[in-house]
């Protein structure tokens, strides 16, 4: 009987201590589920807002940048094919000149035959752009006249006048002057009018009328 009742009181203490360290495991373990089970706290919703927020940000900027890039060239290539188009119908027509009643430092009128003439100069259009244009006219039966943008947003459009020696002659040439042109340089001048893009493009060219 001496010998029992140790042996109970150790069983008994000994029980009692594993149950309270199951029931402190359990605890445990419930608050950690339910910790896991409460999703994202306040600091790591933060985080993450201001991840994204900057990850949008850097997309919307290279998107931007990239977008104003080929805006900027789309527009380059379009007032180069404009301006050149331009310079190239001046060319044709006035190779085949065979005299000039006209010549000012913006504007020129020559004929290409006993009844054409063709007119050249930078005039303001209906929509407040300024514009190349140029008018046909035939004096021959029916009468007719055709005047027609070639270039538009032209912010110059400017002629200068040579001799057959080279010398620089006035302008406007005077009349009894104007059959001693020899040499016709061009020089336009086109820019873009959109707000968010400022570009320019000159060419030039230099014509010998074939027929004076």
């Amino acid at each position: 009987m001496g010998i029992e009742l140790p042996r109970f009181f150790f069983n008994y203490l000994l029980g009692g201590l594993l149950d309270k360290n199951m029931n402190l495991f359990n605890d445990i373990k419930s608050k950690n589920k339910q910790a896991s089970n409460a999703g994202f706290t306040l600091v790591e919703l933060i985080i993450t807002n201001l991840v994204l927020i900057y990850i949008i940000g850097a997309f919307t900027f290279v998107t931007f940048t990239a977008m104003r890039n080929w805006n900027y060239q789309r527009q380059d290539m379009d007032l180069r094919e404009s301006a050149a188009n331009a310079l190239d119908l001046i060319n044709q027509d006035l190779r085949k000149a065979s005299s000039i009643t006209t010549a000012t430092a913006n504007s020129i009128t020559f004929a290409i035959s006993p009844y054409e003439t063709i007119t050249y100069a930078r005039v303001l259009g209906g929509s407040g752009l300024w514009q190349l244009q140029r008018t046909y006219a035939a004096t021959t039966s029916p009468v007719t006249s055709i005047t027609s943008a070639i270039a538009y947003n032209v912010n110059s459009f400017t002629l200068a006048y040579y001799t057959g020696t080279g010398a620089t002659m006035t302008v406007p040439v005077p009349g009894a002057q104007l059959a001693n042109i020899r040499l016709v340089r061009i020089t336009l001048v086109n820019q873009s009018t959109q707000l968010l893009f400022t570009d320019s493009v000159t060419v030039r060219a230099q014509v010998r009328p074939r027929n004076m």
